[in-house]
């Protein structure tokens, strides 16, 4: 029978995982064999417990904390969010776990697609879908990256022009809410991709923010590739579920930060990763009104730098 140690298995697969980099590097297959590698990982990561948190990070990821209950009723929009780490050999999989459930809104980064996969490989038809592939005009790198945001066709969606989006691995979308519009943004940052990325992201959501009325809504979702901030709850606000970063120590940190918080947007996302870090985080300007949950029943595998999220956005706030 074989034996998984919670303990020691992030230290085996990474040197596992360079093994497997160091014997493709040359050759054509390497990103078939980091994807089969990565399946195996997320299989294994999934049958082990999660790392040992402080007692405050307990409290977030359990969701004790300030936690809002979802209002369940027809004025809500259901979404669900996951870093994939590469989709090319798990669209078969996607698409029986999409026909299984029901959300009006999936928002997957990290897809690693290119022109030759369809959509319809993806999703069924109640579904359109946007996507942002990498391209060498968004990245130096060939491979790796993407975002895709897929929207149920019964609701009116469009795809908004942003000034630098061609340069980012940025897609944006416009859905009508009852009476109001949800801005949905989509974004991957690459660890390496420097200050000058997060610059020209944080414009296109100034943008974004200067184009909306006052009863829209902005929803960004994006791998920001931050793994050393930390978040808490705003305690001068008891009513709210907002975090606040503790230990912003680099420029780009605090540029990003400021941007964001500067469009009106608050951190809402209070689930770490299996790591016990945050890389996906989660902005809106209507914090209240959004309520983010751990998915139990994941879409794809999970792997330990990502949980699969489902956010339930209130569309009636604003009557």
């Amino acid at each position: 029978m074989l034996e998984i140690k919670s303990t020691n298995i992030s230290f085996n697969l990474d040197h596992k995982k360079q093994d497997v980099l160091d014997l493709t590097t040359e050759l054509d297959f390497k990103d078939d064999a980091l994807d089969r590698f990565d399946t195996f990982e997320s299989a294994a990561l999934n049958l082990t417990s999660e790392p040992c948190l402080s007692t405050d990070e307990k409290r977030l990821s359990s969701g004790i904390t300030k936690s809002l209950e979802p209002v369940r009723s027809e004025n809500i929009l259901t979404l669900y969010f996951q870093n994939v780490n590469r989709l090319r050999t798990k669209t078969s999989e996607l698409y029986k776990s999409v026909l299984k459930n029901d959300f009006d809104v999936i928002v997957l980064l990290e897809t690693n697609l290119v022109g030759g996969f369809h959509d319809e490989e993806l999703f069924d038809s109640r579904y359109f879908v946007y996507r942002c592939d990498r391209t060498l005009e968004n990245s130096v790198k060939q491979s790796g990256g993407g975002v895709l945001i897929a929207i149920k066709k019964i609701y009116d969606s469009e795809v908004i022009s942003t000034k630098n989006q061609k340069i980012i691995e940025h897609k944006c979308i416009k859905v009508k809410c009852e009476n109001h519009f949800y801005f949905i943004s989509a974004v991957y940052l690459a660890p390496d991709v420097g200050k000058s990325h997060y610059e020209l992201y944080i414009e296109d959501i100034d943008e974004l923010s200067s184009r909306s009325e006052i009863c829209d809504s902005i929803l960004v979702l994006g791998d920001f590739n931050l793994r050393k901030l930390k978040w808490c709850y705003d305690d001068e606000d008891g009513d709210s579920n907002c975090l606040l970063p503790v230990n912003v120590t680099t420029e780009l940190e605090n540029d990003l930060i400021n941007g964001l918080f500067s469009c009106d947007l608050s951190q809402i996302n209070f689930i770490p990763n299996f790591n016990g870090t945050f890389l996906d985080l989660i902005f809106s300007n209507v914090p209240n009104s959004v309520t983010v949950e751990n998915c139990e029943n994941s879409l794809l595998r999970l792997e330990r730098h990502h949980k699969a999220y489902e956010i339930i956005l209130q569309t009636d706030f604003c009557s």
